[in-house]
């Protein structure tokens, strides 16, 4: 039996509501070369009785119940695609919903384009009852920005420059149902730092995968994210804050100075000292970034006037005059 295509990992806990609804999305794509991997993290709902309707099925090569819950996602993720046969992994969280389109658009680019290692379309955000709601989470990580239009074409977008310039401030891959990676890139990821982290380790993830490649952005609508109250860890608010905050950190101690290296190697060096108010004028910035800037300035002066070379700007500055490279523009496949 040849292997297939794509491998879609589909991680469960206490999901029984939704899990019938996630299997008839992935079964329904209009591309069907795939195998199916169901991991269930010791829940305590109807989950088993739901997976195991599945056990029969031609495409379902895989069903894992864990003795012990992981307490991690990522830990999960390494699970399945340790046992996965396929080019590319998806993903597919037990709670979201895939368009029927979905893996004909995403696994099109990854074939067309053997420099892109991560495709991922655009997302709606659905309620618990599958209702549609704002996407406010796309407003936050494309901003100063508008997000993008589901125009139907795919942007291809140099990887590094993606990273330093858009993902480093932001996680613009924020649910993992979006995208379709390729399998080898992931084996061959060294930093690791997602699996450290327990709330962000995604955005670590993406920001790992675009160090090694090139990413896509199909620019169509097609996977709903759903939003809703069930919480996989009973941690109270401020200790989940305090978490969070360290977590950030190490996330910014990590991939802050790769960033810094990137974008100070690509930006005009005659951007990195415009007057203040030029640099006002031009990018209309925050208030921090204008107090980090005016230090930047200050500094810059003071080395100056001793003979040494000026200061590599600092990562808020370099962000706030770069964008990520364009690389091509792909028509949507028919």
């Amino acid at each position: 039996m040849s292997n297939p295509k794509v491998s879609v990992i589909v991680p469960n806990y206490n999901y029984s509501r939704y899990l019938e609804q996630r299997m008839d999305s992935i079964l329904g794509q209009t591309y069907d070369e795939m195998e199916i991997i169901i991991l269930d993290d010791c829940s305590t709902d109807d989950s088993r009785k739901i997976i195991e309707k599945y056990r029969g099925n031609p495409k379902v090569t895989g069903i894992i119940y864990n003795n012990e819950c992981s307490g991690s996602p990522f830990k999960q993720w390494e699970k399945g695609i340790s046992i996965s046969r396929g080019e590319y992994i998806w993903i597919a969280e037990a709670d979201d919903v895939a368009d029927a389109d979905f893996l004909h658009h995403t696994v099109n680019i990854l074939d067309r384009r053997s420099d892109v290692t991560v495709a991922y379309a655009l997302s709606r955000l659905i309620d618990s009852s599958g209702k549609e709601i704002r996407n406010h989470i796309e407003d936050t990580v494309y901003s100063p920005f508008s997000p993008p239009k589901a125009s139907g074409e795919a942007v291809v977008y140099d990887g590094a420059s993606y990273f330093a310039s858009r993902l480093i401030a932001h996680n613009v891959i924020y649910n993992a149902s979006m995208a379709l990676f390729r399998a080898v890139t992931f084996r061959r990821l060294d930093i690791r730092l997602y699996g450290k982290l327990r709330y962000i380790g995604d955005w670590a993830f993406w920001s790992e995968m675009s160090l090694k490649g090139n990413i896509a952005e199909v620019r169509l609508r097609l996977n709903s994210f759903r939003q809703h109250q069930a919480s996989t860890t009973h941690i109270s608010l401020s200790d989940r804050r305090e978490a969070l905050q360290r977590e950030e950190d190490a996330f910014g101690h990590t991939f802050s100075p790769i960033a810094t290296r990137i974008l100070s190697q690509q930006a005009d060096c005659s951007l990195y000292m415009p007057s203040y108010n030029t640099y006002l004028r031009r990018y209309n910035p925050a208030r921090h970034k204008k107090r980090r800037y005016i230090k930047h300035l200050v500094s810059s002066f003071l080395k100056a006037a001793t003979g040494r070379d000026a200061p590599i700007p600092p990562l808020s500055y370099l962000i706030s005059i770069s964008s990520p490279s364009i690389l091509a523009i792909i028509p949507p496949k028919k």
